[in-house]
């Protein structure tokens, strides 16, 4: 019996497509996609235990990024589909990018081992004797502080990065984002026009990620160099460092 280079007999599914996409999850997520994705255009198969994503729609691209990119985007929209019809769906995830001669022979493997967060800034903040513990101290007390600590934490996307720089503007402003907005600026944590950008960003997203408002509510002109969510995480990184270092330095 003729196998495929995967291992599996060929007439057990057709011929491999020019891309494949691992993907990770619980096995009853990715089970169910397989159930659910079977069509010739857009499939989730299952070989010798991995799961991939494979489309049609990605059969003329010819880099691994542009295929991550455009794969990604097809996931969110099944993983999507999934959380509405069950509830108890949670995401699955890209984890790498393989490839073929176009006679079912692999050629490659990209991984991508923190898939949404490829690139890290260096840049440290905090540093010095007792930071640490004194803002510990600060956010047992400071509820401002304390919120934004833990959701900094958690998986980024726009609108987490902006309901934490929102947080900083009203305590800076007295309950007001106006002027907590004209304060960081004052300050030199920020110029008017990173401000600017990061907020627009925030509002409307990237063509990856979504923001926090409807991108049917831009104007002409609003939004058209958008942030990545690396960078714009940055901005708020920076931001929420010197915001907390003046907390608890006496001339703040």
């Amino acid at each position: 019996m003729n196998a495929s280079a995967d291992g599996t007999p060929e007439h057990l599914h057709p011929p491999a497509p020019p891309w494949r996409i691992g993907l990770t999850g619980a096995d009853n997520d990715l089970q169910d996609l397989v159930t659910q994705h079977s069509t010739v255009q857009t499939r989730v198969v299952h070989f010798q235990g991995k799961y991939f994503l494979e489309a049609n729609g990605l059969n003329e691209l010819f880099d691994p990024q542009q295929v991550y990119e455009k794969a990604h985007g097809i996931l969110h929209i099944i993983c999507g589909l999934a959380k509405v019809r069950r509830y108890s769906a949670l995401p699955v995830t890209a984890v790498s990018v393989s490839w073929t001669d176009g006679k079912n022979n692999w050629l490659g493997l990209m991984p991508f081992p923190s898939v949404r967060y490829r690139a890290v800034p260096g840049n440290r903040y905090l540093e010095g004797a007792n930071i640490s513990e004194q803002i510990l101290v600060l956010a047992q007390t400071n509820e401002v502080a304390r919120l934004n600590l833990i959701d900094f934490l958690g998986e980024w996307d726009f609108s987490r990065l902006r309901r934490i720089t929102r947080n900083i503007m009203v305590d800076l402003g007295g309950g007001n984002v106006k002027r907590g907005a004209k304060e960081v600026v004052r300050l030199g944590w920020a110029t008017e026009a990173e401000c600017a950008r990061f907020d627009e960003s925030s509002n409307f997203g990237n063509k990856t990620f979504f923001g926090a408002h409807s991108k049917f509510e831009l104007t002409p002109g609003q939004n058209h160099n958008p942030l990545s969510l690396v960078t714009a995480s940055e901005f708020v990184r920076q931001l929420l460092a010197r915001w907390l270092t003046s907390k608890i330095t006496p001339s703040g």
